[in-house]
């Protein structure tokens, strides 16, 4: 049997993401029968100008088809968001896990954040002979700086350590360096340690003593908290608590698989901490030197990688004039994402209004497949490149199987329209240095690049069609005679070697002017030209050569028509019938007679006025 479960993110820190990710995909992979969605809003860093557009990724999944869900986000995506999925699911009778944050109804897989601080006070008193500390907190809604800092005061209390106090109220390195600034210029003494919530502020903290000459470790210890990449890059290096996210990820999908499963959990898992000891508490670590020698040396690579499929493929997608070819060049590069296959989607509406898109804040019912990677014997339309549309439920449409793998649905918009999505099997190798985000944008840009200029195009040629065409009857004007009604001549006579130009004017326009009304003259004209067309289709170009001549020049001869001899009634604006009749003149130029096309529009001119004269006389 097959288990469908879904991770609904949201995370700005790209090192805790792709840990987790990495936890997760071990676990799918060693246990074949379960089918992982990611559904990734890709957050900004520390962002909390939400992209509410991106966000709407996290309403995609439909619960129903899954058997079980995780929830992870930051401070962007609002908690109650989060329970409100988390109560969907429950009423569909669905477990759900939660990843570091306590919600009702859900499992919680998290560090032990009382553990990791009593661990953390422990070296440092014990070991670093630490007697007096200041916590700098985190975020004060946000549960697990609560469980920080309440295990800090509650270790203050219990080992008579001297708590000069507690200050901050964010994650955010901006509000550490304020906080840091306070602090030192309140001539507070300095502690024995400064205590982190998390590895931002113990930088940002850091910084502002070495501004003012206070030497870190020499003067004061630094700690922080998470493990992030800049605790082992900053000087000094920052002693830390390690949460293994990798292992978090790893649990968090197990746990769920043994709640589909009804096995009995508690209500919080902790996974495994560890504690970094580095040198803002005075300490060598060789093992962290060869660590960051590695990580260098491994963004360096990938940074070489995004340079050369930046260089190589922004170009070529802004240049795309179709999607037809924009979804081939797609596909060339998605070789470049490192995982097995690749999906494009646009989403229907998007797609529908594609000339003027704005106001697209929801996924709509359908989905358009335009580019596939990795997945042999497919076609696509070769106008759209579509390979299917379908319903945007069903993730992928139903001749394309999911595999039992990890998949993950990450969004692309543009401003706060809604253009589509990208699925990928497995988490792409660039997503370890965060560049998921930039690929994305690139995918954006190209796309509303392509947009406007097929846009541009598409009113070039509208505005073409209104320059060489009389707006009253649609037939050419005297433009359209010299783009396209010389070159309609030279073709007819090479390709037929007879060609005829008529020349036709309507016989009394004045009369029915003055009697019927301009309305009714319009409606002649019109008429006129609606005839000449339903008799020569599209074999001819007809122009209004003016007032109310028109001009035909053709491979057909107007003679072989009841056109000449005929007379029409058309009933007027005023609900009155009058006569409509024509006089022409039509003559026939082989190509050896060498005749311009000036001078056959003079003789035929003359033809009509001849048999116009004719007319009168007979009268």
């Amino acid at each position: 049997m097959t288990y469908h479960s879904a991770y609904i993110t949201f995370e700005w820190n790209y090192e805790h993401s792709y840990n987790l990710l990495q936890g997760m995909q071990k676990y799918v992979q060693e246990n074949k029968n379960i089918k992982f969605t990611v559904f990734n809003a890709l957050a900004k860093y520390i962002d909390q100008q939400v992209d509410v557009s991106a966000l709407e990724i996290l309403h995609l999944p439909t619960l129903s088809n899954y058997d079980g869900i995780i929830i992870q986000g930051n401070r962007a995506w609002p908690l109650k968001d989060r329970q409100f999925i988390a109560n969907k699911a429950k009423a569909l009778n669905i477990p759900v896990v939660s990843i570091n944050c306590p919600l009702s109804y859900a499992y919680e897989i998290g560090t032990d954040n009382a553990s990791s601080i009593h661990t953390l006070m422990d070296y440092l008193t014990n070991e670093k002979n630490v007697q007096s500390t200041v916590f700098i907190g985190g975020r004060k809604n946000s549960e697990e700086a609560k469980e920080r800092k309440n295990a800090y005061l509650f270790y203050c209390q219990n080992h008579r350590i001297n708590n000069l106090g507690c200050y901050g109220e964010s994650w955010d390195s901006d509000d550490g360096e304020r906080t840091a600034e306070e602090y030192i210029h309140s001539n507070r003494p300095l502690p024995d340690c400064f205590i982190c919530a998390n590895d931002n502020n113990a930088r940002a903290f850091i910084n502002v003593l070495k501004r003012h000459g206070i030497r870190v470790p020499e003067d004061v210890f630094v700690t922080g908290f998470d493990n992030q990449e800049l605790a082992y890059a900053y000087s000094p290096r920052i002693t830390t608590i390690n949460r293994n996210y990798f292992q978090i990820g790893y649990d968090a999908v197990q746990s769920l698989y043994q709640l589909t499963q009804n096995k009995k959990l508690p209500v919080k898992v902790t996974c495994r901490f560890e504690l970094i000891k580095e040198e803002s508490t005075g300490e060598i670590n060789q093992e962290r030197l060869q660590l960051f020698s590695e990580r260098f040396l491994h963004i360096n690579q990938e940074l070489h990688n995004f340079h050369w499929i930046h260089s190589h493929f922004g170009p070529a997608l802004l240049a795309c004039s179709s999607l037809n070819e924009f979804g081939n060049v797609l596909e060339e590069f998605f070789s470049t994402f490192g995982v097995k296959e690749v999906y494009c989607m646009l989403d229907g509406v998007y797609f529908e209004n594609f000339e003027n898109p704005g106001g697209i804040s929801h996924y709509s019912k359908t989905m358009h497949l335009l580019s596939v990677y990795g997945k042999k014997g497919l076609h696509p339309d070769n106008l759209t490149h579509f390979y299917a549309t379908y319903d945007s439920s069903l993730i992928l449409p139903s001749f394309i199987p999911m595999e039992n793998d990890l998949y993950m649905l990450c969004p692309l918009t543009y401003g706060s329209t809604i253009i589509g999505c990208i699925l990928t099997r497995g988490v792409p190798t660039f997503d370890h240095c965060g560049f998921s985000g930039v690929y994305l944008s690139l995918i954006e840009t190209s796309l509303e690049n392509l947009r406007k200029k097929i846009m541009t195009s598409r009113i070039n040629r509208r505005l073409d069609t209104l320059y060489v065409h009389d707006s009253l009857t649609g037939c050419y004007n005297r433009f359209g005679l010299e783009k396209y009604g010389k070159d309609a001549f030279r073709n007819i006579l090479a390709n037929q070697e007879q060609a005829y130009v008529m020349f036709a004017d309507i016989d009394d326009m004045k009369s029915i002017n003055d009697t019927y009304g301009h309305e009714s003259g319009d409606l002649a004209l019109q008429f006129t030209a609606d005839k000449l067309r339903q008799l020569f289709q599209s074999e001819a170009f007809i122009m209004r050569y003016g007032g109310d001549e028109f001009l035909v020049i053709s491979s057909i001869p107007l003679c072989d028509t009841d056109f000449i001899n005929s007379q029409y009634a058309i009933e007027s604006s005023e609900k009155k019938n009058f006569k409509l009749s024509f006089s022409i003149g039509e003559v026939s130029i082989h190509r050896n007679q060498q005749l311009s096309l000036e001078k056959a529009i003079s003789l035929a001119d003359t033809k009509m006025y001849e048999i116009k004269k004719e007319k009168k006389h007979s009268i």
